[in-house]
């Protein structure tokens, strides 16, 4: 029997693992992958502050060691009927089953901001803040849109660029805003009020409890405190960020002159048929 995963990333291969421990030989499995490597995407968080880099894994190198079959090349559709995929180089690979691990396509969530991706908005990040650094003005907005599920990495990032600013004496005021009622909301309340003492101590403030997480906004800093809930958040210049983020309509009333940090927001990925 010939399994095919299409997708190169944790998925994939936790996919491709399980199968070979639990069918043996009796399943080949060929992975169909646009790139030949796996990055560890999680600590690119990291990455722009000099802390850690993402490490690398070479795929064939692991599909050697376990008996896979790799195939590079990015999946164009899927022909259920004929049991056989196309690529984007026009290859079609046959199959008996098939496992679509494609994982999720990053978007722009918040028009105008620096959207976070992952590793590949790194060096873009670095820049933002070296600009700081140079002199502009030291306020950064970290915002996750309503349709950013995951938001634990914009919480890392507001975190790290308030001990990076901390390490170099800069009077950085950070900014966090979010849909969220609490703080990283799907970690339970627990876990919410250990992150809202950490923004405290970070000089910031992150979602206050709200019964209509759809108008809070967060917004504050070391010398002015928290702002009260409201649906308005100062934003820079004119309406930069469309703010998405927690259903609110950006005015010049409220001046913004600092730096916005988007998380990514993400769709499925579904091939054509």
């Amino acid at each position: 029997m010939d399994l095919l995963i299409a997708g190169g990333g944790p998925a994939a291969l936790e996919g491709a693992l399980a199968v070979q421990r639990l069918a043996g030989e009796r399943v080949k499995v060929t992975i169909l992958s646009d790139s030949d490597e796996l990055c560890y995407r999680p600590v690119s968080v990291a990455e722009p502050f000099g802390l850690a880099v993402p490490q690398r894994f070479s795929l064939a190198r692991i599909a050697a060691e376990r008996g896979f079959s790799l195939r590079l090349g990015r999946l164009r559709a899927v022909d259920a009927e004929a049991r056989c995929v196309r690529t984007d180089a026009g290859d079609v690979i046959p199959y008996d089953a098939l496992l679509l691990a494609l994982g999720a396509r990053p978007e722009e969530a918040v028009p105008g901001a620096l959207t976070f991706r992952g590793p590949e908005d790194t060096t873009r990040l670095r820049v933002a803040l070296e600009r700081l650094h140079a002199g502009e003005p030291l306020r950064v907005a970290f915002v996750a849109a309503q349709e950013t599920a995951w938001t634990l990495p914009l919480y890392e990032l507001a975190l790290l660029t308030a001990r990076w600013a901390d390490e170099r004496g800069l009077a950085l005021e950070p900014w966090l805003v979010t849909w969220e009622h609490t703080p990283l909301t799907a970690f339970g309340e627990q876990a919410g009020s250990a992150v809202a003492e950490l923004l405290a101590d970070a000089g910031g403030s992150g979602p206050p409890p709200s019964r209509n997480a759809s108008r809070t906004a967060a917004c504050g800093s070391a010398s002015k405190g928290p702002c009260p809930s409201t649906s308005r958040w100062p934003c820079r210049g004119r309406s930069a960020c469309a703010s998405r983020a927690s259903r609110t309509t950006c005015t010049g009333s409220s001046p913004w002159t600092g730096t916005v940090v988007s998380r990514a927001s993400t769709t499925s990925m579904p091939p054509a048929t």
